[in-house]
């Protein structure tokens, strides 16, 4: 997916396919919240954001991106966006 992505960056609608992803990624989120399995206090373009910074750095620093580093990324951003425990809106109850 990131060569993908990449991909899309360099032609000339790029900025679309970009806004498409962070809609689609806003829309998953929100979907999540709903459920009760994503924190729900902070809406789900905000939390999609979050991964502005990743989609900005990944045609400047590729080689940042190791398949470790995505993983402590993806973990790290999972963890950010889970319920607390107790947290309204959550599934557990």
């Amino acid at each position: 997916m990131s060569r993908q992505w990449s991909r899309s960056v360099d032609r000339p609608h790029g900025d679309a396919a970009i806004s498409r992803h962070r809609d689609l990624l806003a829309s998953l989120l929100a979907t999540g919240q709903a459920r009760g399995a994503v924190r729900a206090d902070i809406p789900a373009d905000l939390l999609a954001a979050l991964c502005d910074g990743w989609m900005m750095m990944f045609p400047i620093e590729p080689d940042r991106f190791t398949p470790d580093r995505v993983q402590a990324l993806l973990d790290a951003a999972l963890t950010l966006i889970a319920p607390s425990p107790g947290a309204s809106g959550t599934s557990s109850g």
